[in-house]
């Protein structure tokens, strides 16, 4: 019949399985192994299985550990409402920012949506009132600047859908023309998240 290998802790392995601090080994009992490394000079002291358990069942390392969960709930709480306070104020800094849309003629909309087509496709397309929109979108407005304001910023997917939301009320009051069209994406983006 094989033995089975006495399992044996360290301080370090106390603090990875069991989570107990520095604050706890008071209240270890002395050492009854010795734990030896992969060099003669590594050694540290060690408790069998039978100690920890002896230790672990402490009131006062009990107390320590029940100590230790609350607290860690009460940062995690504390981190969840960090979070949540970031995400509110960077959605003020985005509510801040100025959409800029610019209303050109009918005739350089057209000439730009064609240049984007020639550059973007194979073949040329006939032009839509999505190109148009397309066109206005990337290249007569903030849109592209304030996604890239974007970066680093806490709840990206509700910062998003603001901005594609401005975006397109400020592109609809400067183009009415292009209402449906104008819906029509903006649905299509806020879909995506």
């Amino acid at each position: 019949m094989a033995k089975v290998k006495e399992e044996i802790y360290t301080k370090t392995k106390l603090k990875r399985e069991y989570g107990c601090t520095d604050k706890m080994f008071e209240y270890l009992p002395e050492p009854d192994r010795i734990w030896y490394g992969r060099y003669k000079s590594q050694k540290w002291d060690a408790w069998s299985q039978e100690k920890v358990d002896e230790f672990l069942a402490k009131p006062e390392v009990i107390a320590l550990l029940d100590k230790k969960k609350k607290n860690a709930s009460k940062r995690q709480k504390a981190s969840e409402k960090g979070v949540e306070t970031r995400k509110k104020n960077d959605l003020e800094k985005i509510k801040k920012m100025k959409i800029v849309v610019t209303r050109v003629s009918h005739k350089t909309l057209r000439k730009h949506a064609q240049d984007y087509i020639m550059w973007n496709y194979d073949d040329p397309i006939e032009i839509t009132d999505r190109e148009l929109v397309n066109t206005i979108r990337h290249e007569f407005t903030s849109y592209e600047e304030d996604l890239d304001a974007l970066a680093g910023k806490f709840g990206q997917d509700d910062l998003q859908k603001y901005i594609y939301q401005r975006t397109y009320d400020e592109i609809e009051r400067i183009y009415p023309e292009y209402k449906k069209e104008i819906k029509r994406q903006l649905e299509e983006h806020l879909s995506r998240l």
